[in-house]
């Protein structure tokens, strides 16, 4: 039986499992309207004081070190306080193997939810290579903007080599090696180029190998004891519900280290983009799929024209099975 990656994974019906929910439905009363209360306290805080950060800025233009240590600063602490809101704790492994943000390439991770962003900028990781709706989304587009994001407009057909070429020159173009502040900060990418529910690693896009540089990785993991907190076969509505009905919910972050590439892998980035995820297939113990956005776009309804999906996938799943609105 083929696996659908996106499809939303069910915990185990287990003692444990009954417990956590049993006590999270007891202190619901109690503990949702505070987090909500505080959520609202929160995002608004963090509209107000992102929309003047960036107020008469050129954002397409390196910021002073000044800034960009403020920025960084606001990021990682508000959205800290947004997760710890909604009741997540994030755990770190590895940790001596973190990047040095001051002077690393980029950091490639996998993607398991939306919510991965902002796991990765409490760390420290605040710029990515992200979809052009998350641009314009009211108050993370806000700091997706401020940290100087690259973003990509999926419906326009052009944009892909506009972001490849500002992205190679974000990798490979800066002067921190030199000894000088970098321009801009470490770029953080997720080459499956959409999430999944973490059973699978996607088909990784080409894009930052294509620079030619050393990449960080790392490996995130949400908790799937209590629900599944992946948005690849569900609403985000749902998955906010989750964490904030849960009494806790925990994410790992697993840093792997550095990869230097090989000469091989230097003059085909296809071949250092496999190579690497095979790493991440090796780490997070899941196979390879050939599947990709075109076929979770179609699955969850965003995409109506089945026959832009792969053969694969129209062998193994047919029509009916795309998610009913």
């Amino acid at each position: 039986m083929t696996l659908n990656p996106f499809a939303s994974t069910k915990p185990k019906k287990s003692l444990q499992y009954y417990i956590f929910w049993l006590i999270s439905y007891i202190l619901a009363p109690i503990v949702t309207p505070i987090r909500i209360f505080l959520l609202l306290i929160i995002v608004s805080l963090s509209h107000v004081i992102m929309s003047r950060l960036i107020k008469s800025v050129n954002l397409q233009k390196p910021l002073s070190p000044l800034r960009t240590t403020i920025t960084r600063f606001l990021t990682i602490n508000l959205t800290r306080g947004f997760l710890w809101s909604m009741g997540v704790k994030i755990v770190q492994k590895n940790i001596q193997k973190r990047p040095t943000y001051s002077s690393d390439f980029a950091l490639v991770s996998n993607h398991n939810s939306s919510l991965d962003p902002l796991v990765l900028q409490v760390v420290g990781a605040c710029s990515f290579v992200s979809k052009s709706e998350v641009g314009r989304s009211p108050v993370f587009g806000l700091f997706a903007k401020a940290n100087q994001c690259i973003f990509i407009d999926r419906s326009d057909k052009n944009s892909g080599k506009t972001v490849q070429e500002k992205l190679i020159q974000r990798v490979a173009g800066d002067v921190q090696l030199a000894g000088y502040p970098r321009k801009f900060q470490m770029i953080t990418v997720f080459p499956e180029g959409t999430c999944n529910s973490g059973t699978a690693v996607l088909p990784f896009k080409t894009g930052v190998f294509n620079a030619k540089k050393p990449v960080q990785l790392c490996i995130i993991r949400w908790d799937k004891r209590y629900s599944c907190l992946s948005d690849s076969g569900q609403s985000m509505t749902k998955v906010l519900f989750n964490l904030i009905l849960g009494i806790r919910q925990i994410v790992e972050i697993n840093w792997l280290g550095e990869y230097i590439p090989g000469v091989d892998e230097i003059e085909d980035s296809a071949i250092y983009a496999e190579n690497v995820r095979e790493i991440f297939v090796v780490q997070m113990g899941v196979p390879k799929t050939a599947f990709g956005i075109k076929e979770r776009y179609w699955y969850l309804g965003k995409k109506k024209d089945y026959q832009e999906c792969s053969s694969e996938w129209q062998s193994a799943f047919p029509e009916s099975s795309q998610l009913k609105k």
